[in-house]
């Protein structure tokens, strides 16, 4: 495993041992819904399961057609951060530790439907909005502009000018509600809005340094969708001093 293609997260190595992995989690659970499921905990568990391995697979994909020469084992978005890994941990074992004490918690319908509905609900938002980006979108934050940098403002972004963390927002939620998790379905609300909650405004700042007035205008007509974040860039031009300097550079 100290091969250069094992090491480097560009590498063909760490990428085909991602997509292994994900592919395998997909194809166990599959199989186990398919043959082998004989409650409607395992079919909870397995639905969680196979929704979860497609959506990291599906960010490996639409990066990789989009941005071809920036997709890595990163793309994939599994090792998104410590606190990501945690959360998922946590989740796994409140849904285990549940199922063995509290069994009646499991296996409800409404929750398991509902969950399943804001999971599919965030995934197709978020990958119309990385499709709809193209190149402009990326996993991390830009705080200069490049040369092909475009505003888009056209598909889910004349609606929202962050569809794909709206997205995220509401699959991530939808997790914890279709596992029946009490206790990670309010962590994971809370989380995620304080994440975004620091990240949106720092990057709409970012925004109107790069495009000035327009994005200004273009916040106008727009909603985050996630409640109660805080936006710059909706202040108007003359209180907006990021604003106010790009036009003037």
């Amino acid at each position: 495993m100290n091969h250069p293609q094992f090491i480097e997260k560009k590498g063909l190595g760490l990428v085909a041992l991602g997509g292994c992995l994900l592919g395998l989690v997909f194809g166990v659970h599959a199989c186990w819904l398919y043959f082998r499921c004989a409650s409607m905990l395992e079919a909870q568990w397995c639905l969680y399961s196979l929704f979860l391995s497609f959506f990291h697979f599906s960010e490996f994909i639409v990066t990789a057609i989009n941005q071809p020469n920036d997709v890595s084992y990163d793309s994939f978005l599994i090792n998104h951060s410590k606190a990501y890994c945690i959360a998922a941990l946590c989740s796994w074992v409140e849904f285990w530790v549940e199922a063995w004490l509290y069994p009646w918690m499991k296996g409800g319908r409404l929750f398991l439907a509902l969950g399943l509905c804001m999971m599919l609900l965030g995934q197709c938002l978020r990958t119309n909005a990385m499709c709809t980006a193209g190149s402009n979108f990326t996993h991390i934050v830009a705080f200069s502009r490049r040369p092909s940098h475009q505003l888009v403002e056209r598909g889910v972004y004349a609606f929202f000018r962050h569809p794909a963390y709206l997205g995220w927002f509401f699959w991530s939620i939808g997790t914890q509600v279709a596992l029946g998790n009490p206790i990670c379905s309010v962590g994971y609300a809370l989380a995620a809005w304080s994440f975004f909650a620091d990240r949106i405004p720092a990057e709409e700042v970012a925004l109107l340094n790069m495009f000035g007035s327009r994005y200004a205008e273009y916040a106008s007509k727009t909603i985050i969708g996630i409640p109660w974040i805080y936006s710059p860039a909706r202040l108007s031009p003359e209180n907006n001093p990021q604003a106010e300097n790009s036009n003037q550079r």
